[in-house]
């Protein structure tokens, strides 16, 4: 007879009742029946599902997984359900848990009455609007310095920004301005600005006396010329305008940019900081080769005499001697310089 368990039967277990119950313990003869028991048990496969939904005490509670006509017994150590973690987030109540704040920078508030006259109805009330005010840009800090946004930079001195607009070059250091703006200096565009200006040749004496730009000083040793500048000590005479000293070789390369570099920083050790007897230098972009070339009426002679001229190679050699005999001089001092400071 059938019992049913009070916990759920598994199907194995199921099956053995059901075979034990309808399958003869022996036959006439006292012997199992082999035929009977494999009929049994081709019946009782075939016919245990409808037994199980057609038995009294209603279906029996069997865990299957049917796929199509069979069906396939589920573990016996497996449970029915599985309480397994739930992976997802579970909501947070904003008061338990408030969110995070992040960290955000707060620009400058301002606040200003509106103005009642001539405005809306709804504004008439004087309340006060808040205001975001923006960070001065370098665009607008430039025409509070009265220059240019071009060239916003300060001159040596830190007195003022350059009156000539300014043009990257080579060095970085320096300041080159372009033929263009040199041209627009000898013709007097920037005498509101500059009341006296000196354009330095630093190119060797047989390159000058083969063209040079008009009013140019020839000044080819670099010691020399800067000791004459400083002893000299131009300045201009009226305080709202300049002096300013345009140096150049033929490129303006090398030679132009070593001396600027060489008065720079003699001005500098006479001098208290920042105070300089000639704060604005600048660099002829290009040298006296492109000025030729697109002013040939500035110069004078209308000529150009490269430095590698064939006629000229003996001064070459000569002029060029002289450089590195005053290099090392130069070298020599420094060293001693500061030997002593020490």
């Amino acid at each position: 007879m059938w019992v049913r368990s009070p916990l759920t039967l598994c199907g194995v277990c199921m099956f053995s009742a059901w075979v034990s119950s309808h399958t003869p313990k022996t036959c006439c003869s006292g012997s199992p029946t082999g035929l009977w028991l494999v009929a049994a048990v081709l019946s009782a496969l075939l016919s245990f599902g409808e037994s199980s939904d057609n038995h009294p005490d209603g279906p029996c509670q069997v865990s299957v997984c049917r796929q199509g006509a069979r069906r396939l017994f589920r573990s016996p150590s497996m449970p029915e359900q599985l309480n397994r973690a739930v992976l997802k987030r579970a909501p947070q109540s904003p008061v338990t848990n408030p969110p995070l704040k992040r960290h955000r920078t707060t620009p400058v508030i301002r606040e200003e009455e509106e103005d009642q006259e001539g405005g809306d109805p709804a504004s008439a009330d004087g309340r006060k609007r808040r205001c975001l005010l923006k960070t001065l840009s370098l665009c607008e800090v430039v025409p509070q310095l009265g220059g240019d946004s071009v060239s916003a930079e300060l001159i040596g001195d830190f007195s003022k920004v350059f009156a000539l607009p300014t043009v990257t070059g080579r060095h970085q250091d320096l300041k080159y301005i372009t033929c263009d703006t040199m041209c627009a200096l000898l013709n007097g565009e920037f005498s509101s600005l500059v009341e006296s200006f000196v354009v330095v040749d630093c190119r060797y004496p047989y390159e000058y006396q083969g063209g040079h730009i008009k009013g140019a000083q020839n000044m080819p040793n670099t010691d020399e010329a800067v000791a004459e500048l400083l002893r000299r000590h131009l300045r201009a005479h009226c305080p709202n305008r300049r002096l300013i000293l345009v140096f150049h070789c033929e490129f303006s390369s090398e030679r132009a940019p070593r001396m600027c570099r060489l008065l720079r920083r003699d001005d500098r050790r006479v001098n208290e900081y920042p105070a300089l007897h000639y704060p604005e230098l600048y660099i002829l972009k290009g040298g006296y080769r492109d000025f030729y070339l697109a002013y040939k009426e500035h110069c004078e002679p209308q000529s150009y005499c490269p430095m590698h001229h064939e006629d000229h190679r003996e001064e070459l050699l000569r002029f060029r001697s002289h450089s590195r005999a005053s290099a090392e001089e130069r070298r020599r001092l420094q060293h001693v310089n500061r030997l002593i400071k020490l």
